[in-house]
């Protein structure tokens, strides 16, 4: 266990990130919003999400920062990030804690 534990800690720490990668997950983001009729999600979707889901979802937010993932993801500035902004904006899950916390909440 302590050496699973060594290794995501290694993993979080190192630029690249061998275990997700981006286009899965925003292919899965995209799996997840199309069950709900959505391809876009705004600070809204954030807060009544938070508020439905297990703690571990709430505590994932937090982790990333809902004003960091608009600052990161939201490349127009519109109030509201689509897949095509998580998946062309540079920052946008450039990460490998990114990843790995959304991955985790998906």
């Amino acid at each position: 266990m302590k050496s699973f534990l060594f290794l995501f800690l290694f993993l979080a720490s190192t630029e690249a990130c061998w275990v997700y990668n981006r286009a899965d997950t925003v292919e899965k983001i995209k799996q997840n919003l199309a069950l709900q009729h959505r391809n876009s999600v705004d600070r809204q979707y954030f807060t009544d999400e938070m508020q439905k889901m297990p703690k571990i979802f709430s505590w994932a937010v937090h982790q990333i920062g809902v004003e960091s993932a608009f600052s990161d993801c939201d490349f127009n500035k519109d109030g509201t990030i689509t897949l095509q902004e998580m998946r062309e904006t540079s920052t946008c899950l450039d990460s490998c804690f990114k990843l790995g916390i959304i991955n985790l909440a998906i």
